[in-house]
């Protein structure tokens, strides 16, 4: 007995000393989201002074929903997240979560997608002269009606969400109705989000099998429960997603 006592303990002590022990069985996961087809020209949503507040909009607002790279086609603003996800590496444990702010201009909120986790404030601000308002509707969490005003660069906070949202919540505005928003929200790490070229990567996951969630806004969702393979300090790689005229034409 004494000796298993012995052997417990020093494998506790070698872990302690050793963080490689910790750090194993992590990998990668990262793709590529592509537009397939001619580039569809920017359409005008909002025409400027036409709202319900004088003056705004300021200028013309362009419609921001489907945003591609004209030399790669990449689109940008890409939810992709697994589905379920076993445990949390150690780094990602051990930090603290830094509020999330989106920016209101009068013509629109940036970001214009934003990755949320349980826990972690989220804060609205306005811009000089800016006046707007913002509408959350959430499905497991409280939703929200806030006014947002410029008060010198007061925010307006909201307390943390504590429960996973399984889609994206729409961030919607009834004064400015071309303002408009998504946020992922969820209780671990793991979601990504597009860059302009439509690459994402999401590093340190715990090696295994997975399926991945992704959505976009104009297309819904480009995939359900992709089978995906996390391989211990290695990058698994997507097959190229893509997005077709006559998907986003289906959702408008």
């Amino acid at each position: 007995m004494r000796g298993l006592f012995c052997s417990v303990f020093l494998a506790i002590v070698l872990a302690s000393v050793n963080p490689v022990v910790a750090f194993d069985e992590y990998g990668s996961v990262a793709g590529q989201i592509v537009f397939d087809g001619a580039i569809p020209q920017p359409r005008i949503i909002a025409r400027q002074g036409s709202g319900p507040v004088p003056q705004e909009p300021a200028v013309d607002v362009f419609d921001e929903s489907l945003l591609i790279d004209k030399d790669s086609h990449g689109v940008a603003n890409v939810f992709v997240w697994p589905v379920k996800v076993p445990s949390i590496h150690p780094r990602y444990r051990s930090r603290e979560l830094e509020a999330a702010l989106m920016t209101f201009d009068g013509r629109r909120v940036e970001p214009r997608c934003l990755l949320l986790e349980t826990g972690q404030k989220l804060s609205f601000h306005a811009n000089s002269g800016t006046i707007a308002t913002a509408y959350l509707r959430t499905l497991f969490n409280q939703g929200w009606h806030v006014a947002v005003l410029d008060k010198h660069g007061l925010d307006v906070s909201l307390p943390p969400f504590n429960r996973e949202e399984r889609h994206p919540i729409r961030l919607t505005s009834n004064l400015q109705p071309w303002l408009e928003g998504w946020i992922k929200l969820s209780d671990h790490p793991y979601a990504a989000l597009s860059d302009i070229e439509g690459r994402f990567q999401i590093n340190w996951l715990p090696a295994g099998e997975y399926q991945f969630m992704v959505w976009h806004e104009k297309a819904g969702y480009l995939a359900r429960r992709l089978p995906v393979t996390v391989r211990d300090r290695k990058i698994t790689r997507i097959e190229e997603l893509t997005i077709t005229a006559k998907d986003v034409a289906a959702k408008q």
